[in-house]
């Protein structure tokens, strides 16, 4: 499990289920006016806690109901205790500590033993701490706790594992721009709590290239200690007897001081801004917009839940019936309040709207936000929102380890064991005055953080008439592989090698007059289900402008670039490319084999010799070729004839970034210019397709539909 923040997971399950929610919260007043008793006092358990020897608190709770034990622990050992030049760490400890094994069992020899006992051991790291948990039959507790112990005190971080993990986190990164609400639940916590705060850090491919594993045995080493750890363990056992187990298997783990780093406060000042993204492969405008707030100890915290309840809370809430019910401008929007245990979390609104009424959602919530902090709320709103919370209350206790999990929550932070409880006696006492102070005092309609991420061109109203706006790019930035540092002697020899290369392909000339290209070919990919063959057509016109048609068991598909814009079409209609789909295509006609030619001729390239290679058992020239932006490609060089006979580059996969090597072969004359009829692309030392062309036509005439985009 990756680490997600609280705010991130709640707008995300807001949007799609504001709907249920309201429906929760419809059975608080029945509309008949039948009123209900007050709900019974909650039965806690009995709970044993101690401390160990070394440090280390442990609470039991007997539960015999069912023949299982659960297990949690809880280490301070969160993302903002990661260091600053190592972000992404603490994720790929979620990633990797389980999956890593122990010192004495690999990940898979744990994976095979839990699995023939029915067991389960998961670990991740969040904001504030890391969490292992276990589940085990009774039967099998005494050989599933060594191995919890084990993953907690003494962990593996076997290497092939942190590089598969390391593959995800990248494969995250490069789809991390495909869904609006996946971008507004990244990008608006860096506004609210800053873009360096452990609360909102993001990492990119160069990030986790860095991460090792001494880092991570340095973090778990530095943290992972008895003195920092709260464990519980609920199920069905003697507490005498698990007292004794647990005082056996956690016994060498030696106490120890740990120096913990200092915390950036949140900075508490609200500014106000008007923030945009763009994002053009979508069809409606995802708003979210608010201001920081409180923690959840926060003597307004009760009621200020209750006023944002009434403000967004679900189908009852005043923005969800003005949006939605009586001007029809989206299909969900709410908000809430996302309070914290150790650090002030924000206030939030948001919705998902036609670009045509983009501006009109976004004034319409803001008139909400004000309309309630300048009249008290209605009798009906005001018990509704409190009967919605205490109804709902039974559910936080309504199993025992659920209930040890909050107290061991509570004992990890600081706060009483009876918090929701006295939260709760707090909400019964909220009045209409109290709202209506609390919004007054603490909610600001003019302090908003907006954030608006969809196709501006198409909104009713500029952004700019509710503020200055600012602007945020989202590009993915690609790990740099740094070119050589040049020396005369190695520009020499690439401009000597590349005059041969121009030479034996048919000229400079023939080269910079080649204005566009088609070829049909045969691909055979790669696939986790075997070769694929498929028939495709590539028209390429230089230097922005591509369409591939490719024929499918699903049916022909199609990707078009045309200059600053792009578009698919497939069985299941057009739409515009993704950002990341379209910049891999203008790569693509970056790199191609004719377009790096056309660049070295024009001047509009540097190259540089670095040296021979082995490619498919023969020696060849390696030129370092460097373009426009920095982009770097790897041009092979058969020096027996000087034809280009293959090329390297990054390309970004599902993986994301990934060496993929290209060997041309079956070299033929088109018009006076020798090209390649066959191709074998490797990434990872792996084959992931191979070509072979049937037709090459230079400079052919093209349709002026050919990068049209059809109607939908």
């Amino acid at each position: 499990m990756t680490r997600r923040t609280k705010l991130t997971a709640a707008i995300g399950l807001a949007v799609v289920s504001s709907l249920a929610v309201g429906a929760a919260l419809a059975f608080a007043v029945d509309p008949s006016g039948m009123k209900y008793p007050k709900l019974n006092e909650i039965q806690m358990p009995v709970v044993e806690k101690f401390t160990m020897a070394n440090g280390m608190v442990v609470m039991l709770v007997e539960d015999h109901e069912l023949p299982l034990i659960k297990m949690r622990a809880l280490v301070r050992a969160g993302t903002i205790y990661e260091p600053r030049d190592s972000r992404g760490l603490t994720d790929l400890m979620s990633e990797a500590w389980r999956t890593g094994g122990t010192t004495a069992r690999s990940g898979d020899d744990v994976d095979e033993l839990l699995e023939s006992m029915g067991s389960s051991v998961e670990g991740w790291v969040d904001a504030t701490v890391a969490t292992l948990t276990a589940n085990s039959l009774v039967e099998n507790f005494d050989k599933t706790l060594p191995v919890f112990a084990d993953i907690l005190t003494r962990p593996g971080f076997s290497e092939d594992k942190i590089e598969l993990a390391k593959t995800h986190m990248r494969s995250v990164i490069a789809r991390r721009n495909d869904e609006p609400m996946d971008i507004l639940m990244r990008e608006y916590p860096k506004l609210v709590y800053g873009a360096d705060s452990p609360y909102a850090r993001q990492y990119e491919y160069e990030d986790v290239n860095k991460l090792s594993r001494a880092q991570l045995l340095e973090f778990h080493g530095k943290y992972f200690h008895p003195g920092g750890t709260i464990l519980g363990v609920c199920g069905d056992f003697d507490a005498a007897e698990m007292k004794a187990k647990l005082e056996s298997v956690f016994a060498g783990w030696e106490a120890k001081a740990v120096n913990y780093p200092a915390i950036d406060q949140v900075d508490m000042t609200l500014t106000p801004s008007v923030n945009y993204i763009e994002k053009t492969d979508i069809e409606q405008c995802f708003i979210l917009m608010g201001h920081m707030c409180m923690r959840l100890d926060d003597p307004d915290y009760p009621s200020f839940y209750v006023m944002s309840d009434i403000l967004g809370g679900g189908w009852t809430s005043r923005i969800f019936k003005k949006v939605r019910t009586e001007k029809g401008l989206a299909y969900s929007a709410g908000g809430g309040l996302m309070s914290e245990y150790d650090h002030p979390g924000p206030f939030y609104t948001f919705s998902a709207t036609k670009f045509s009424s983009t501006h009109e959602a976004i004034s319409t919530m803001l008139d909400e936000i004000k309309r309630i902090t300048e009249s008290e709320v209605t009798d009906n709103e005001l018990e509704l929102a409190k009967n919605g919370y205490l109804n709902s209350f039974a559910f936080k206790f309504d199993s025992v380890d659920k209930i040890l999990e909050r107290l061991m929550v509570y004992q990890y932070y600081g706060y009483p064991d009876d918090f929701l409880q006295r939260t709760r006696a707090a909400i019964e006492k909220v009045t209409k005055q109290d709202i209506l102070d609390v919004a007054k005092r603490r909610l600001h309609p003019d302090k908003m953080v907006i954030l608006a991420v969809g196709d501006a061109g198409k909104f009713d109203k500029p952004l700019s008439t509710l503020g200055a706006v600012n602007t945020i790019d989202i590009t993915i930035p690609e790990p740099k592989e740094a070119a050589p540092e040049a020396s005369q002697e190695s520009s020499d020899k690439a401009a000597d090698i590349v005059s041969k290369v121009l030479k034996a392909v048919g000229g400079k000339d023939k080269v910079l007059a080649v204005k566009n290209i088609s070829n049909a070919f045969k691909a055979s990919v790669t696939t986790p289900g075997g070769d694929m063959v498929l028939d495709a057509k590539l028209v390429l016109a230089y230097p922005d402008r591509m369409r591939l048609d490719v024929v499918t068991p699903m049916g022909t598909m199609v990707q078009v670039l045309d200059r600053d814009k792009g578009w698919m079409s497939g069985p299941q209609g057009v739409m515009d490319l993704q950002a990341s789909q379209a910049e891999e295509l203008r790569k693509q006609i970056q790199f191609d084999q004719l377009s790096v030619l056309k660049a070295l001729a024009s001047g509009s390239a540097g190259a540089q010799y670095i040296g021979e290679i082995d490619l498919d058992g023969k020696k060849v020239h390696d030129v370092i070729v460097t373009m426009g932006d920095d982009a770097i490609a790897h041009l092979y060089v058969d020096p027996s004839d000087n034809m280009v006979v293959g090329n390297m580059r990054k390309m970004v996969t599902m993986e994301g970034p990934t060496d993929v090597t290209e060997a041309y072969s079956d070299f033929r004359d088109v018009n006076g210019i020798k090209m390649s009829f066959a191709s074998v692309q490797r990434a990872g030392g792996k084959t992931i397709s191979s070509t072979k062309v049937t037709e090459i036509k230079i400079n052919p005439p093209l349709d002026a539909a050919t990068f049209q985009k059809p109607q939908k």
